[in-house]
């Protein structure tokens, strides 16, 4: 008998109405986000393969305002700093974003990079890449951007992209601002007006890195805004840390503030139309999330006009053995596959900057795990079929209102080939997990989210200290507990691993392609 769990072959009028306001609220955060657009000229475009985006206020047509260059971070991508694109380009001024190469939309490769944080500060950092002069010229050639009025903000290596250029060059650019950067060697005179922050919750290192970089740099000082550039402040940004940081009104309000002391307030404020010289703060991250739980609701909802095959799986108590098991084995893995030195190299296995060895993790981790659980009965057709259409809904509810917020949702060709083998590579951790919720209730799967996403945190974090060159793979621990969430409440739709599996599966390796960098 085909069936859906505890569900008839219709929905009932309760569930249509629920899909209903699901859908209008989904469209409802589209408004949203398109209407912070709405007071902004936006040019997106593609400069010697370096895909771009620029943003200014009309009002910039009578008269040229101050150009900021923005720089995102390893693993970035210009749509993650948008938040700090709409608040400076809505308060006057021409900001340019760009994708580094290998990361976002771009589809040169990144190339191996290590961050070690024991670095000396003169040696942690690769040169400037030329994409950064590609995208400084084109911020320059820009009609509304007065070029002798410039500064320059990044994010982590971006921060130290941003710090390098401004040390070599401390004339060209009026401010420079570091968010969470890696070190750079900056000097009491170079660079320009500068503005150092970090996440009150980020690490030790982070926090002395930029107090020795504050030291170096003569300390805190004032004296923007009066052509001297002796400008030098700390700031800790409050319950943020180092990704969080960039969806922080505290950091896009402090870096707003600095650039206008440092241009002079007049200069600025003149530029940007009356109703736009108030505080601007970004809320495009509150669209999203309505979004995205709408989303989720509203494949709860249809989820009655999917029904499938049920399959039956004896699961043995061994199944919490094997969870405990597969972190230790998989990170023993890795750390051999590190010390086979160049035989494997981890951080670009796959062709992917860390993202390889990531699912190196999952595979060995899920096989190890499935080899305590047991037999698995072949899944049908019916059963896949359903797993592809919770994938596209699952796909849509997280990443299509992504793409104007802050995620490169939307795969280039080079990382849509890597999709399936980081899906295939994945999907033995995914069926095992779906097979321990399978007949769990509420409560049960919030305490197998919880246990599931403690083992991963604590096994990638290990994996992290005794593999140093995956240093980066720490980006996804505040993750995996968002996103094993979503996973437990589409695997609750239906009581079936192999559905669970394969949705799973699919859309965990399609975050693995959009978010490593291109070797």
């Amino acid at each position: 008998m085909i069936v859906g769990r505890s569900m008839g072959k219709s929905m009932g009028q309760g569930r249509w109405l629920v899909a209903i306001l699901s859908v209008i609220l989904m469209i409802g955060a589209w408004a949203g986000v398109l209407l912070t657009q709405q007071n902004l000229t936006i040019r997106k475009f593609s400069q010697s393969g370096v895909p771009m985006i620029f943003m200014v206020p009309p009002s910039a047509q009578q008269q040229p305002v101050p150009g900021v260059l923005i720089t995102h971070g390893y693993a970035g991508s210009k749509q993650l700093m948008l938040g700090y694109g709409h608040v400076l380009a809505h308060w006057g001024y021409g900001v340019l974003l760009w994708d580094n190469r290998g990361h976002g939309n771009n589809a040169q490769g990144f190339g191996r990079f290590e961050m070690d944080e024991n670095a000396d500060e003169k040696d942690a950092l690769p040169p400037i890449p030329p994409e950064f002069e590609i995208a400084l010229a084109a911020l320059k050639a820009q009609p509304e951007v007065d070029g002798d009025r410039l500064a320059l903000l990044g994010h982590s290596l971006g921060g130290g992209t941003s710090l390098q250029a401004a040390i070599q060059s401390p004339e060209a650019f009026d401010a420079t601002i570091a968010i969470s950067s890696v070190p750079a060697p900056v000097t009491v005179n170079a660079p320009r007006n500068l503005q150092l922050q970090y996440g009150a919750l980020e690490g030790d290192w982070m926090r002395t890195s930029a107090e020795k970089m504050l030291a170096a740099a003569g300390g805190a000082k004032e004296g923007l805004g009066e052509g001297l550039g002796e400008g030098r402040s700390l700031l800790s940004i409050k319950n943020v840390e180092h990704t969080t940081i960039l969806f922080s009104d505290q950091s896009h309000q402090a870096a707003m503030t600095w650039l206008n002391q440092s241009f002079g307030n007049g200069d600025v404020g003149d530029s940007a139309p009356p109703d736009q010289r108030l505080i601007y703060a970004d809320r495009r991250m509150v669209f999203y999330g309505v979004h995205l739980l709408a989303g989720l609701v509203f494949l709860g909802a249809i989820a009655p006009q999917l029904p499938l095959f049920p399959v039956t799986f004896k699961r043995p108590k061994s199944t919490w053995l094997g969870l405990l098991a597969a972190p230790v084995v998989a990170g023993a893995v890795l750390m051999q596959a590190d010390h086979m030195g160049q035989k494997v190299d981890l951080a670009t296995l796959g062709g992917i900057q860390v993202g390889g060895a990531v699912a190196l993790w999952f595979l060995v981790g899920g096989v190890v795990w499935l080899a305590f659980s047991a037999r698995f009965p072949r899944p049908s057709l019916q059963n896949i079929a359903v797993g592809i259409a919770l994938f596209g809904g699952l796909w849509f509810a997280f990443g299509a209102l992504a793409e104007l917020v802050w995620l490169p949702w939307l795969l280039i060709p080079a990382r849509l080939q890597l999709w399936p083998l980081l899906a295939l590579a994945v999907f033995p951790w995914m069926l095992a997990s779906g097979n321990v919720q399978k007949d769990a209730g509420a409560g049960r799967r919030v305490w197998i989210w919880l246990v599931q996403s403690t083992v991963l945190v604590a096994g990638f974090g290990l994996a992290v200290y005794f593999v140093p060159s995956l240093f980066f793979m720490v980006l996804l621990l505040p993750f995996f507990p968002v996103v094993w969430g979503m996973l437990a409440w589409v695997g609750s739709f239906y009581d079936d691993p192999w559905t669970y599996g394969v949705a799973s599966a699919l859309f965990f390796g399609w975050i693995l392609a959009a978010v490593f960098p291109l070797v």
